[in-house]
């Protein structure tokens, strides 16, 4: 499929560049740069829809159970 899109002369050049120094085909970069950013978007979306359904009185619940005190020598940082 063919997209076409008006950017910025300076982004162009800057994709320009990278692309001729990481020697990777502009559109190919293109791709790899918004595949990226749609994973994000989707990760985005995917924990909001997740933050909503979280119920803080049972994470509290859970969090009480966690024994107060020290870690043990192997559990540290």
């Amino acid at each position: 499929m063919r997209v076409s899109a008006d950017i910025p002369d300076v982004l162009y050049q800057q994709l320009e560049s990278f692309a001729q120094r990481e020697q990777i085909p502009i559109d190919g970069l293109v791709a790899i740069a918004l595949s990226s950013q749609l994973a994000v978007w989707t990760t985005r979306d995917y924990l909001a829809e997740k933050s909503r359904r979280v119920s803080w009185d049972a994470f509290e619940k859970v969090l009480a159970k966690v024994p107060n005190g020290e870690p043990d020598e192997c559990d540290r940082l």
